[in-house]
């Protein structure tokens, strides 16, 4: 479904939940074949080398951890991904 989502629509960035039922890691894969052009933001609510490397190595522009995502970094992490988009 989502990837009918992304096929259908021209996103600006994608949030990539790695393991979000039914997928794992190397799910980044798929959706970067679908979206070339789309910065893909990867993230997960764990956090190892391999699973950045994983993640970069596949299509994602950049990993987080979810717990690095709170109190305002989401907006910094994302300005790095996608310039037109600015910090407040």
């Amino acid at each position: 479904m989502a990837a009918e989502k992304i096929k259908e629509n021209d996103y600006s960035l994608i949030l990539h939940d790695l393991y979000l039922p039914p997928w794992g890691p190397e799910s980044i894969l798929e959706t970067y074949k679908i979206a070339r052009d789309t910065p893909i933001i990867a993230m997960s609510g764990t956090s190892s080398a391999d699973l950045h490397r994983t993640a970069v190595s596949n299509g994602a522009k950049r990993f987080c951890s979810k717990s690095d995502m709170g109190g305002g970094n989401i907006v910094s992490i994302i300005a790095q991904v996608v310039p037109e988009i600015r910090p407040l």
